[in-house]
């Protein structure tokens, strides 16, 4: 890697952990460059061109040119897809949310690519930080440093594209009637028609806008700032919650609709859907690793940038803390058993029992930093990224089973399509497909 690189991966990373903005999904002070518009906040739509022009491209990978190293969705085995995201998502999707449904924890119940194998690559005009998100239809959604939200076919080949105005927030979903939600670095909550049409922008008027979370009522959970906004699916502020200091971590959704996130004032704050404080949780570091919820809903796992991982109980007793040796900003991801996956600035992904009391399994070391979440897929591989440019499969007992060198940092976390192809970002300006050729 180029030392101009590696500088700059490092003043991010730092940025990151002192200011809490990974869950945001935002680098501050960085400049992406000059973005030249391709309409006033309107959707463009491309023919199916393989041509090699930004945005369009769909270079299909049948041989690698890089080598290869030797509430919750539903954990069960086999190739069906789930539909247990709630009715605030879309039916069928088999990945509508970063982390596949609002308790975020990262399941799928199909099976993974075996190989490094990439199908396909996408390529935008700016980095890709934030997970992808998946509609019933196949069609993936990504955001992009060069300001757009791009729709692409499971080709590859791009549907159409939308331009943000702005720096892309922390992530996407897929509501129920299809419509996709986005945040951007300015503030703006944006509704889109699944046709890349404008449905309506809800601006926060603070920085930056989390991945959302999406209430079985169509509530649709972000954060901006300090602060939680609950907004309803027509547009309109439904109520605003501050928390004591920003940024904040992406929102997750307890089974019984209780919201959970973190903040820079280290605490972690679960909150009513009516907008009241039921709690909140303090440790000795700035929060921006965004909360999961176990699949009975009986723990939320978070990591702090005080070195420790935590479990917390839905009436905010402590079931378990961990030291480990550095900040965490990555957000957890369940294993096969309930197994909790976390990244940390230490490098190495670690796996965390809770029937033994947050006991670490085994940790993977990696060459840099993780500040994206894990993925798992029906088989217990956890699949995941690090800002040594590669992208990682794990065995469930922590061996390698693959590694892929992609152009740049990775710091987007995963989806799973419903044949299993394994979709993530690379800050190389390229989507990637892993999965069997077609």
């Amino acid at each position: 890697m180029a030392n101009e690189h590696r500088a700059r991966v490092v003043a991010s990373a730092l940025i990151a952990v002192v200011l809490g903005v990974t869950g945001c999904g935002l680098v501050a002070g960085v400049d992406f460059g000059a973005v030249k518009p391709r309409g006033e906040g309107g959707a463009s739509s491309a023919s199916a061109s393989t041509a090699t022009t930004t945005g369009t491209e769909a270079v299909s990978s049948s041989a690698s040119t890089s080598p290869a190293s030797s509430s919750a969705g539903s954990s069960g085995s086999g190739g069906g897809v789930s539909t247990s995201c709630g009715p605030g998502a879309q039916i069928g999707a088999p990945w509508p949310l970063r982390g596949r449904c609002s308790g975020r924890a990262g399941r799928a119940d199909v099976t993974g690519p075996a190989t490094s194998n990439v199908r396909w690559t996408f390529l935008t005009g700016g980095r890709i930080s934030t997970s992808p998100v998946i509609d019933k239809d196949g069609v993936i959604y990504a955001t992009s440093d060069d300001q757009y939200l791009y729709a692409v076919l499971p080709t590859g080949l791009k549907k159409w594209d939308f331009y943000l105005k702005s720096l892309p927030g922390a992530g996407l979903a897929v509501g129920a009637d299809g419509t996709v939600y986005t945040g951007d670095g300015a503030g703006v909550l944006h509704a889109i028609n699944p046709d890349g049409s404008e449905k309506w922008a809800l601006p926060t008027a603070l920085p930056g806008v989390s991945a959302p979370a999406l209430a079985d009522d169509g509530t649709i959970y972000v954060t901006s700032g300090n602060t939680l906004f609950a907004v309803n699916a027509a547009g309109s502020l439904k109520w605003s919650y501050p928390a004591g200091a920003g940024p904040t971590s992406s929102p997750a959704l307890g089974p019984d609709g209780v919201v959970y996130f973190g903040s820079a004032d280290m605490k972690l704050h679960a909150v009513n859907p009516d907008s009241t404080e039921k709690w909140t949780h303090a440790t000795q570091g700035a929060i921006s690793s965004s909360p999961t919820v176990a699949l009975d809903g009986k723990a939320v796992y978070f990591g702090s940038s005080d070195h420790s991982v935590y479990a917390v109980g839905p009436g905010n007793d402590l079931l378990w803390s961990t030291p480990i040796s550095d900040a965490v900003a990555g957000s957890p991801a369940l294993g096969v058993g309930g197994v909790v996956l976390v990244g940390a600035q230490d490098h190495a992904l670690y796996a965390f029992d809770p029937l033994q009391g947050g006991k670490v399994l085994w940790n993977f070391p990696t060459g840099l930093w993780l500040v994206g979440s894990s993925a798992t897929d029906a088989d217990g591989t956890a699949y995941f990224g690090s800002y040594d440019d590669s992208v990682y499969a794990l065995n469930s007992n922590g061996s390698l089973k693959w590694s892929y060198k992609t152009g740049d940092g990775v710091t987007s976390s995963p989806a799973f399509g419903a044949d299993g192809t394994l979709y993530i970002g690379s800050y190389d300006k390229k989507l990637y497909a892993f999965g069997p050729s077609l």
